[in-house]
């Protein structure tokens, strides 16, 4: 997994308790790039399928890019089983009627057991051979602090699509909520429309 792209820091840092505006689409090209190596290493396509327009979302950088990182971590990790097939992770964003922003990213990969889609957010959990569990957990946790949701389905043919709905915001918003943030209890191929 690549360090998180400059000016960003870990999920729980103290430097990171501003609520900025942002642009789902940026977050998403400014982790992509620090992933650029790997997936070329990896031979894995890219594919992007971002809206021209988005609303700005409200929340903290590091944890925006803690959740992204992460995802992309765990699509590659999924591709890495597929061995004599096309290797590909699609990046979607869409804005829900200027309500809400959604994020996607769709792998190719085996998919997930149907046995442990329920306890895929579960901390110990892990999709990854290697892995502890606490990735996609700690997505939850920071995708709820904001206000949102975060969910997966099976993708066809086969893979899994990771879905992230946040609340779009208005900078002229007089009130911002975003949960208060604790301390952890658990230690490009194709462009379009952008």
């Amino acid at each position: 997994m690549p360090p998180p792209p400059p000016g960003s820091s870990t999920c729980w840092s103290v430097r990171d308790a501003t609520v900025r505006w942002h642009g789902v689409n940026e977050l998403v090209l400014e982790v992509l790039r620090t992933f650029h190596a790997e997936l070329a290493g990896e031979e894995i396509a890219m594919r992007l399928e971002l809206a021209r327009q988005l609303p700005p979302v409200a929340g903290h950088n590091g944890q925006f890019h803690e959740v992204i990182i992460n995802l992309v971590d765990t699509g590659i990790a999924a591709l890495r089983a597929i061995k004599g097939e096309r290797r590909e992770l699609t990046v979607r964003t869409e804005d829900q009627k200027g309500r809400s922003v959604i994020f996607e990213l769709e792998d190719t990969g085996p998919g997930i057991d149907p046995n442990r889609s329920d306890r895929i957010f579960d901390a110990f959990t892990s999709t990854k051979p290697d892995g502890i569990g606490l990735g996609l957990a700690i997505c939850q946790r920071i995708v709820e602090r904001h206000n949102g949701q975060i969910s997966v389905s099976p993708a066809h043919p086969h893979g899994c699509i990771f879905r992230v709905v946040l609340p779009a915001s208005s900078r002229s918003s007089s009130v911002l909520t975003v949960a208060k943030p604790r301390r952890a209890s658990t230690p490009i191929e194709e462009q379009k429309g952008y």
